[in-house]
């Protein structure tokens, strides 16, 4: 099923995407069905490379469907963090706050992960860190040591070295 649908997504582009993203993000559907339109969406991401920055990826409460989404944001940061640059300043703010107020560990696991991997994706290309405004920099870091310090999940710590090692 999902590379079928991902294949659509090569056929009919942002009109397909448009209609996952949708599925992906509606509560009411079944959560089995979101998690495989998420692995579909994950595929068109691999293929999609530098072209990914006309697909926008919504966010849910459902605790297992963020992590899903944390994750395939993470996959196109390291993919083709040029094409998210418009909305780079939402996804750091949004991974900060997530590390600032949320209790949850798999979240937080996924959040910070997911913050590694855009720093990664943006130290892949040739002075794209300096695409990151100083304040940013300086409140991911700064968020960097305090998990690193604090955070009760050895994980999460080890990430946070992660993280502060390749900023």
């Amino acid at each position: 099923m999902k590379r079928g649908l991902s294949s659509l997504t090569d056929i009919h582009g942002k009109k397909i995407m448009e209609k996952l993203m949708k599925i992906y993000s509606d509560p009411i559907q079944n959560l089995d069905n979101r998690l495989r339109i998420g692995e579909a969406i994950l595929q068109t991401i691999q293929r999609c490379g530098d072209v990914l920055g006309k697909y926008i990826l919504n966010k849910d409460q459902n605790k297992i469907l963020r992590i899903s989404a944390l994750s395939i944001i993470g996959f196109a940061c390291e993919t083709s963090p040029l094409a998210l640059t418009t909305w780079f300043r939402d996804i750091v703010d949004w991974i900060l706050n997530i590390l600032d107020i949320q209790k949850d560990v798999e979240i937080r696991r996924a959040s910070i992960v997911l913050l590694i991997s855009l720093i990664r994706g943006l130290s892949s290309h040739s002075q794209s860190i300096f695409l990151i405004p100083k304040d940013l920099l300086e409140r991911s870091w700064r968020t960097l040591k305090y998990v690193e310090e604090i955070d009760n999940d050895d994980l999460i710590k080890y990430h946070a070295r992660v993280g502060i090692k390749n900023l």
